[in-house]
């Protein structure tokens, strides 16, 4: 792209060696070899793959470069999608929808064309499809106007390109757009408020567009970037060591999302496009290579890859063969970490080195996943066999309730026969000592133990023995 640069082209600082080391980190640490010349259909193609990934709000951004910050309004973003939806619904129908594909094809080849002729035609054809629109609150037009004159230099306008963003930041204050359209748009909208003050070499403006940028997104990496190149301009050395931490930050922080989820797909795009290899592409933080070299450093705990120790591990619980333990989560997880190791497993790459750690835990959850399994199925087992004891517990239960009630019933039994047999002998005892007492009143009435009757013989014996002495003694 044409890029306007009368007041922001300074001369080169530093030596052919400063630049030399400086270019020398991105090889060292992530493997990349920094590119002049922006690739606009591998732009392309990385902006579809990241579109179509689903992001949270926090780690959803896509880097915008300054140099090439109109390249942004040419993919097809959600952002973009929720703007011409309001659009469509909201603004003056009429010819609507064939104006705004106007404009956004004259835009698009403004924006991708390399010659100076082609990029002068298709610039003042989208401006005259603007002025056209006679929905003048329409922010989308806003916006790309602001950029045209922003750069291209035909139209270059930093005043009115300022204007054209304040009235795009008013508005926002009133469209009834969904507030994470809204807050996208604010960010983006003090981006760009922030590139034009980079274009007049304006770097307090500049910074103080960037912070806004940060307080209405304060994941905003592209903000971040910016933020800390002026700060390294404005020589406040803390301020660009804590942005760029933040930075770095940010990428080690959406890779382990990427992790957590096992999702190769949003783990392969945030390591092609790591917010911290867009810092070498911007030749000013030359100055800040040993704030760099230190970040780096620190994030560098070691030189072995964490994928590396995880391949190893990875062999040895195959060697267990534990695969019967294996639910569906797991065989994701296992995968995931494979493909990382086919894909990256030598790699030096900083970044997965910084990722030690989570490697490390990724493979730990898949143990404590299995040993969960594992005493889950052993859990089984035993509900099993207690299960059958309960059966048992629950037969003898029935066995003792039933004996205990032939016991009661036996007891009620044996309680009723001896209270029979205390009856009946009672009853004997009574017949029997009526009969002893009706005996003893019959006595007197008896010869033997009547005394008269006793007396009379008693006499009798006498007078017989008498006699019979008589007659003996003579």
């Amino acid at each position: 792209m044409e890029v306007v640069t009368e007041k922001y082209s300074q001369p080169l600082i530093g030596s052919d060696a400063d630049y030399s080391k400086f270019y020398r980190l991105p090889k060292d640490h992530f493997q990349i070899n920094v590119k002049n010349d922006y690739d606009y259909i591998n732009g392309v193609k990385e902006s579809i793959r990241f579109f179509s990934l689903d992001l949270p709000a926090e780690i959803k951004e896509i880097y915008i470069p300054f140099s090439e910050a109109p390249i942004f309004w040419i993919y097809e973003s959600s952002l973009l999608t929720h703007l011409e939806e309001f659009m469509k619904f909201n603004l003056v129908k009429g010819s609507y929808a064939e104006l705004h594909k106007s404009i956004k094809d004259n835009y698009s080849k403004w924006v991708t064309t390399k010659l100076k002729s082609e990029k002068e035609y298709y610039a003042t054809l989208t401006v005259n499809f603007i002025e056209r629109d006679i929905n003048k609150a329409n922010i989308f037009n806003l916006i790309i106007k602001a950029i045209i004159h922003t750069y291209q230099s035909s139209f270059y306008n930093p005043v009115k390109a300022l204007d054209i963003i304040s009235d795009a930041l008013e508005l926002l204050k009133t469209v009834r757009l969904n507030d994470f359209t809204k807050t996208e748009l604010k960010y983006i909208l003090y981006l760009y408020e922030g590139f034009v003050h980079l274009k007049e070499n304006m770097q307090e403006k500049a910074r103080t567009a960037f912070k806004n940028a940060i307080d209405v997104k304060p994941s905003g990496s592209t903000a971040k970037i910016y933020c800390a190149l002026t700060e390294l301009n404005l020589e406040n050395g803390d301020a660009v060591k804590y942005l760029l931490r933040e930075v770095l930050n940010y990428d080690v922080h959406r890779l382990t999302m990427a992790i957590k989820t096992n999702n190769a797909g949003m783990f392969s795009y945030f390591y092609r496009n790591a917010f911290v290899y867009n810092i070498f592409h911007e030749k000013d933080f030359v100055k800040a290579y040993d704030i760099i070299l230190t970040i780096l450093s620190e994030m560098r705990v070691s030189e072995v890859n964490g994928l590396e120790s995880s391949k190893d591990k990875l062999e040895a619980l195959k060697a267990k063969k534990m695969e019967d333990y294996y639910d569906e989560e797991i065989l994701k997880a296992i995968q995931f970490l494979e493909k990382l190791i086919q894909n990256y497993g030598g790699a030096k790459n900083t970044l997965l080195v910084a990722l030690q750690m989570e490697f490390q835990q990724k493979f730990e959850s898949i143990i404590d996943s299995i040993m969960l399994n594992v005493r889950a199925d052993y859990d089984f087992e035993i509900r099993e066999k207690l299960t059958e004891y309960d059966v048992s517990i629950n037969d003898n239960a029935t066995a003792e309730k039933q004996l205990l009630n032939e016991l009661e019933k036996f007891k009620a039994k044996s309680k009723e026969n001896l209270a029979e047999s205390i009856r009946n002998i009672q009853e004997n005892f009574e017949i029997e000592t009526k009969a002893i007492e009706r005996h003893i009143d019959d006595l007197p009435n008896l010869d033997r133990y009547n005394p008269r009757v006793s007396l009379s013989n008693n006499m009798t014996y006498n007078i017989i023995i008498a006699f019979i002495v008589f007659f003996i003694g003579g």
